[in-house]
């Protein structure tokens, strides 16, 4: 209900709290205020080597945030699709690359792929026809992967 997102240890018997990302705070850009509907953490979108979080809001924001040097929330990517997050996951579906898959409250099923947009600083776009290159490369990750 508040929006905030947060990292816990367990370690043993006691835990100890790790990373927050409060969208109100100023160090997070105070993006969205809105209550979290859907996670994810299971892909390396920004290709750090450090899997992103994602997070997508009731009011329709997503967000994605990379883990810094010092291991503190990023956000990378934000954008209002208008409507309440339901589901989010990650894949390889209109290219080779990871995906951030964004299922809404209305139905619809959206991809957005960092990289795709040179114009934006973060490179997220809605998935779209990929280049001649793309294929290419991703024809090659398939087959050696195949071999």
């Amino acid at each position: 209900e508040q929006g905030v997102v947060g990292q816990l240890f367990l370690d043993g018997e006691k835990a100890r709290r790790g990373w927050v990302i409060d969208p109100s705070s100023s160090s997070t850009g105070g993006f969205s205020r809105a209550g979290v509907s859907a996670l994810h953490g299971d892909c390396d979108l920004t290709g750090d080597g450090v899997n992103d979080v994602v997070v997508g809001r009731d009011d329709g924001s997503l967000e994605v945030y990379t883990l810094d040097e010092n291991g503190e929330p990023r956000r990378v990517f934000e954008k209002n699709l208008g409507e309440s997050i339901q589901t989010l996951a990650s894949g390889k579906v209109t290219t080779g690359f990871h995906e951030i898959l964004v299922h809404t409250f209305s139905g619809k099923v959206i991809a957005f792929r960092p990289g795709a947009d040179d114009r934006t600083i973060d490179g997220f776009a809605m998935g779209e026809q990929p280049t001649e290159h793309q294929m290419k490369m991703a024809d090659d990750l398939a087959n050696r992967r195949a071999d």
